[in-house]
């Protein structure tokens, strides 16, 4: 099961980099503010704290300065979200069936579900790393392994 849920989430995330590449090449308020941002290096960026725009000046780098860079970005790292939800639940339940339920309810939460898609990008990777976080907290009380309290820091 977990190997199906995870092909569906490639599969999923692809899809929605693809649409959003292709259908509009208009970047909304966010993502403008990415296409911006992100081509320079800097300590912060206005409000916000400068780690999402470091990471998005790879990605830009990498890719060119496009939609499709911002897109392959922001479904990676919800990617990842979805993956670590689901590795965390894991760890507290110890079974993949509520393990599956936990991260297919990121779905129905309409921040992640549906306006991820086109905003809140340092929602997105604060999440995932919030989720990580509690996932490797987790994983410190149940194996007490060096390497647990490695991986947490």
């Amino acid at each position: 099961m977990k190997k199906k849920y995870i092909l569906f989430l490639v599969l999923y995330f692809t899809v929605q980099t693809l649409l959003r590449t292709i259908t509009s090449p208009v970047a909304d308020l966010d993502d403008s503010e990415q296409l911006l941002f992100a081509q320079a290096w800097h300590f912060g960026y206005g409000p916000d704290p400068p780690l999402y725009n470091w990471l998005q000046h790879i990605f830009l780098d990498i890719l060119g300065v496009s939609i499709g860079g911002i897109a392959v970005f922001r479904n990676i790292l919800l990617f990842c979200l979805f993956v670590v939800t689901f590795w965390s639940a894991l760890q507290v339940f110890e079974e993949e069936d509520l393990a599956l339920v936990t991260s297919v309810v990121l779905f129905f939460i309409p921040q992640f579900g549906w306006e991820s898609q086109r905003m809140l990008t340092h929602t997105v990777l604060a999440s995932t790393l919030a989720i990580t976080t509690l996932g490797l907290w987790f994983y410190v009380l149940k194996t007490k392994s060096i390497v647990s309290f490695v991986l947490l820091g």
